[in-house]
């Protein structure tokens, strides 16, 4: 896993989240506010969930129609996930490393641009 730490707030990060994203030539797919569900789900309930989690889908257009028309089997793993959440206070950044099916080495060259451009996202939002 890539993780970091940002000095600014949950908040803060998810607004400057969909800009940073569109200048690397990212779109979201989908967000998936955990955080937001596992509280309504606890409500009423002892056991409250009090952290921020948001995970979203990421894609980036020309690298998905590259890579499906390179090897359609590539398409499982897409979409790319992205996570912002908190942990004690702190806002945390992360993602999985992807690895590319088949070992052909243009996937394997694309998910090296893709590493960098997630890496770069987490850069920006510390």
């Amino acid at each position: 896993m890539i993780l970091a730490e940002s000095s600014k707030s949950f908040q803060e990060v998810v607004f400057e989240l969909e800009p940073a994203l569109q200048r690397l030539g990212l779109s979201v797919l989908a967000r998936h506010d955990l955080g937001e569900a596992l509280a309504r789900r606890a409500r009423g309930e002892s056991r409250a969930f009090d952290e921020d989690y948001l995970l979203l889908d990421i894609v980036g257009w020309r690298a998905v129609e590259e890579l499906l028309a390179t090897d359609l089997r590539a398409g499982l793993a897409l979409p790319w996930r992205f996570a912002v959440y908190t942990e004690d206070g702190a806002t945390r950044l992360g993602f999985q490393p992807l690895s590319p099916p088949g070992g052909d080495a243009r996937l394997a060259r694309w998910v090296a641009e893709v590493e960098d451009k997630l890496t770069q996202l987490i850069d920006e939002l510390r």
